[in-house]
């Protein structure tokens, strides 16, 4: 979720340095690209190739949802502690503290803020995520939280897209296994600014895997949605417009896709 429209007290001295009242250290190390500027305490042979993954995520999610690669570049702030994180976000943004992971907007320009964690995959998992949420507010704005959601975590595993969600797949089986027919109509529902739950987190993911990987929907009908998803029009009329199939009547198909994902996992 993007948060956009307010005022940030950020301030990026030469060299790259991050102040504003915080007393944790500031970062030093300025990597700039042609998408994205890393703002970081790694050093410079650690930080280059953090950059160059993230140009290479906005360069691909772009191309994989045949969009223009953003105007300008996003800052992504990288910092070495979970402490140094929030602190910086509850400052900046606080709308999204106690995230993991934020974007949001300062004027003109998208921040991405979030922290190294215990392996530098799980770090890049939350990178892509991030700017996932970056390349589509780029593009579209007041879209429902589950098709953003939803395309972060398909974009955060990485190319090539469309492998199965690991943290999503097993809970979101289990929980079909046991609730019944409803769940998507309520989903798609959802207004722009809804924050969602963990369960339809995993429910997001599903359906957006659903309908990228479904014959005759496929990227195109995702950006044809997003193109056309607004607050002020009906979420369950222009999403059977749009993919030909109200969330109701795909329910059964988008459960048996699932299932069959969690079948093919478990027999790996």
């Amino acid at each position: 979720m993007i948060v956009r429209g307010l005022w940030y007290s950020i301030v990026l001295l030469c060299g790259g340095a991050v102040t504003g009242g915080c007393a944790e250290p500031m970062l030093t190390t300025l990597t700039p690209g042609r998408h994205v500027t890393l703002f970081s305490r790694l050093s410079p042979d650690k930080a280059t190739p953090v950059q160059l993954e993230a140009d290479r995520t906005v360069r691909e999610i772009s191309e994989f949802l045949g969009l223009a690669t953003p105007e300008g570049q996003a800052q992504v702030m990288l910092f070495n502690s979970a402490r140094a994180f929030r602190a910086f976000v509850e400052r900046e943004c606080p709308q999204q503290s106690g995230a993991g992971a934020a974007c949001f907007q300062r004027g003109d320009t998208f921040v991405v803020a979030l922290h190294d964690h215990w392996s530098s995959s799980e770090t890049l998992k939350f990178l892509r995520h991030e700017l996932s949420h970056y390349v589509i507010a780029s593009h579209f704005y007041d879209i429902p939280p589950w098709i953003d959601e939803g395309l972060a975590q398909f974009f955060e595993m990485g190319t090539p897209y469309g492998r199965a969600h690991p943290a999503c797949l097993g809970p979101l089986a289990a929980q079909l296994r046991r609730e019944r027919q409803g769940v998507l109509s309520h989903l798609v529902a959802a207004r722009p600014g809804t924050r969602l739950s963990r369960e339809e987190y995993d429910q997001a993911w599903g359906l957006t895997h659903f309908l990228l990987k479904r014959p005759g929907a496929g990227p195109a009908s995702v950006r044809r949605y997003l193109e056309q998803a607004r607050s002020d029009k009906d979420a369950l009329d222009l999403f059977r417009a749009v993919f030909g199939q109200g969330p109701s009547d795909m329910e059964s198909a988008w459960r048996a896709h699932v299932l069959s994902l969690s079948a093919q996992d478990k027999s790996r």
